[in-house]
């Protein structure tokens, strides 16, 4: 499953939590798969292939009710605004949570990541597919 859209600003509250992402102003809602945390291959305007994160829901923590598509790509802090984001699925790490606190969101945040890398690491040489 493939997900593209132009990188769009969102609340910010990533990058205050530590793990900034890139907002996905999807083109096609259909592309959007069920709700929850992915890891997946991202690239800006045809670039390589960066390994990600991609949260997809209504950010329940906070109250959402817009479901949104967003990418936290790993070992990169970049200006993405306005280029152009092609996100591939490689496979669900977790369902979506409302966590009753912010920290305990974090917590978990962090252990996504331990899990996506090692999920990347299962993969050989770590080269996208």
């Amino acid at each position: 499953m493939t997900i593209k859209g132009p990188v769009v600003t969102g609340a910010g509250r990533g990058r205050d939590l530590g793990f900034p992402t890139a907002n996905i102003g999807v083109e096609d809602e259909a592309s959007i798969p069920a709700d929850g945390v992915y890891l997946a291959w991202f690239a800006l305007d045809g670039g390589p292939d960066r390994a990600a994160l991609l949260s997809v829901g209504t950010n329940p923590t906070f109250d959402g009710d817009r479901r949104t598509a967003e990418a936290y790509v790993l070992d990169v802090d970049e200006d993405m605004y306005s280029r152009h984001a092609q996100v591939r699925i490689v496979t669900l790490i977790r369902g979506q949570i409302k966590f009753d606190s912010i920290d305990a969101l974090i917590t978990q945040m962090q252990a996504d990541e331990r899990r996506g890398r090692e999920l990347l690491a299962g993969l050989g040489d770590g080269e996208p597919r």
